[in-house]
């Protein structure tokens, strides 16, 4: 039985950590809000408004990031394209897309891989952090 308190429980399972996350999200206000919670937590992190920035700042910086945290839908590229990309070029990539759409894949103009992990927007600050460090745990 655990024997922690809900609030010590939910403290514990949303803690940050020493990371580089890259954050791909084309709405600033969105990427700066984002961006401003991670490093809250101890996340350093690394910004791109698209697809196709974040592909970039990957091939300049080759295994310095442990998460791609993405926004599915882009100008320039998806997420779910920068995604496949990145494994192409890199091999496994720890990869998270965010959307605000309820139909899985149809808003990037194709199906999504139902193994790659998808988290709705918005969410609360909470589980977005909890999903964030078990996508680094592994």
């Amino acid at each position: 039985m655990d024997e922690r308190s809900p609030e010590r429980a939910s403290r514990e399972q949303s803690r940050g950590g020493i990371e580089t996350i890259l954050l791909v999200e084309d709405g600033a206000e969105v990427r700066r809000s984002i961006e401003r919670m991670l490093r809250a937590v101890g996340y350093t992190v690394v910004t791109a408004e698209d697809g196709m920035a974040a592909l970039e700042w990957c091939r300049a910086h080759q295994g310095e990031v442990d998460l791609v945290l993405s926004d599915l839908v882009m100008p320039r590229m998806s997420g779910y394209r920068l995604c496949q990309s990145l494994r192409e070029e890199f091999g496994p990539v720890p990869f998270l897309l965010m959307t605000g759409y309820d139909d899985r894949g149809m808003e990037a103009g194709e199906p999504l891989d139902p193994e790659l992990p998808l988290l709705q927007k918005p969410c609360e600050p909470s589980e977005f952090l909890m999903t964030v460090r078990r996508m680094l745990d592994g």
